[in-house]
């Protein structure tokens, strides 16, 4: 954890880039813990929301296209397997509101419905800006969706049945999960672990079994159609971890 400290240092800034290379290479990301259950406070980032929004609802295509995104080959997907003009597109843990923009960019008919923690829905609802964006809608139970996203949010879900159940329905042909852990090597179907690569933040997410995670699809009649290696952050690593084999992931699950 020394790493750790000397990388969320103020003087980490002043080293020569090898040697801030090499120590972001060796941090401890994730430590696996022994609790059961999320905490119910877990992953609220509300500083600088509004500076945030204020900034990406003004952005350019030229500026959208450049951002970071968990999963930048979303459209791509979409256009693939979906390629239709218009649908309803469920973006579960939503974020930010660029990932709303960067859709529209590629699909002008999207009928697009955010879902995130409730102080971001609440915030989200009084930006009086995105009433000019036919396509933005807040969650609602009462919609099908064709197309799910939860984007590096499915881990930080509790009572996931709970959830699928509430959100998938006849029309749903295709689930997307990106950013995901993955395991494989370890009996257990899940666990709990910290994420300890952020300064003064203490985020709790789930690691999955390979198997176990793609049953849970598999009982809904989803079926595996393709894996992607999720390379957004290259300093991700379970160099900590003795026993079984990670992954960072993104997976299609397509209706049978």
């Amino acid at each position: 954890m020394i790493i750790n400290k000397i990388v969320n240092s103020h003087i980490f800034k002043f080293f020569p880039r090898l040697i801030q290379t090499k120590l972001l290479s060796n941090i401890v990301y994730f430590e696996k813990t022994n609790i059961k259950k999320l905490p119910v406070k877990n992953y609220d980032q509300q500083e600088n929301l509004k500076v945030i929004f204020n900034k990406q609802i003004n952005f350019k295509k030229k500026k959208l296209l450049k951002l970071s995104y968990t999963f930048p080959k979303l459209p791509k997907i979409i256009k693939k397997f979906y390629p239709k003009e218009k649908f309803n597109f469920l973006d579960y843990g939503g974020g930010e509101i660029k990932n709303f923009l960067y859709l529209i960019l590629f699909f002008k008919k999207l009928n697009y419905f955010y879902k995130d923690k409730k102080y971001l829905e609440n915030f989200f609802k009084k930006q009086k800006v995105l009433r000019k964006f036919n396509q933005f809608n807040l969650f609602g139970k009462k919609h099908d969706y064709e197309i799910i996203h939860f984007g590096s949010s499915f881990q930080y879900i509790e009572n996931i049945n709970l959830t699928l159940n509430s959100i998938i329905s006849k029309k749903t042909k295709i689930i997307i999960i990106s950013g995901i852990i993955i395991f494989e090597g370890i009996p257990n179907d899940k666990f709990i672990c910290i994420q300890r690569n952020i300064q003064d933040k203490k985020f709790y997410q789930y690691f999955f079994n390979k198997k176990y995670l793609l049953n849970i699809f598999f009982n809904y009649d989803f079926k595996l159609k393709k894996i992607f290696h999720n390379k957004t952050d290259k300093y991700m690593n379970f160099k900590n971890f003795k026993k079984g084999n990670f992954k960072y992931i993104d997976l299609i699950f397509l209706k049978s």
